[in-house]
């Protein structure tokens, strides 16, 4: 009896949501799987009814696409760095790196980080204009207490 109760804790209970979730989510995977697999076979039969000199033209473009998918890859990796490093020149948190790259548009990405920094720097005056005009907390006469240190108690000021 006590067995059947430890077995019952240790399974996990899926709830109909649960169970509809993991089904699209495999539902998606087939259809994509499938979307492939069409394609494939589409290639296949075009290379079927072309001549060879056809097909490998059709194959060095597929080459020379996959060549500048890695090309770029590489770049926007390289890029990223670049913008890593101007963040941290502009006193910019690297964190923000994704808000200001614009993918192979380096000059874009430049005017971001710019427009970031003015608001940061506009904002910072500003909070400071306002902490700047806001009163002072009078001292008591009792030298002792710090209004900093103690807190703001309205009885001691």
């Amino acid at each position: 009896m006590e067995e059947n109760k430890n077995k019952n804790e240790n399974e996990k209970l899926y709830s109909e949501k649960d169970f509809e979730e993991f089904k699209k989510k495999l539902e998606e995977e087939f259809l994509e799987k499938e979307n492939l697999m069409k394609e494939e076979f589409q290639k296949e039969s075009q290379k079927a009814n072309m001549s060879e000199l056809e097909v490998a033209k059709m194959e060095l473009e597929e080459l020379k696409s996959k060549y500048q998918e890695k090309e770029n890859e590489c770049l926007t990796t390289k890029q990223k760095e670049e913008v890593s490093s101007m963040l941290k020149e502009a006193g910019l948190e690297k964190d923000i790196l994704e808000l200001v790259y614009v993918p192979l548009d380096m000059e874009k990405t430049k005017e971001k980080i710019e427009i970031l920094k003015s608001y940061i720097e506009k904002t910072k005056k500003e909070i400071f204009q306002n902490c700047s005009n806001a009163p002072l907390p009078k001292t008591s006469k009792n030298s002792e207490y710090d209004a900093f240190i103690e807190g703001f108690d309205s009885n001691k000021l």
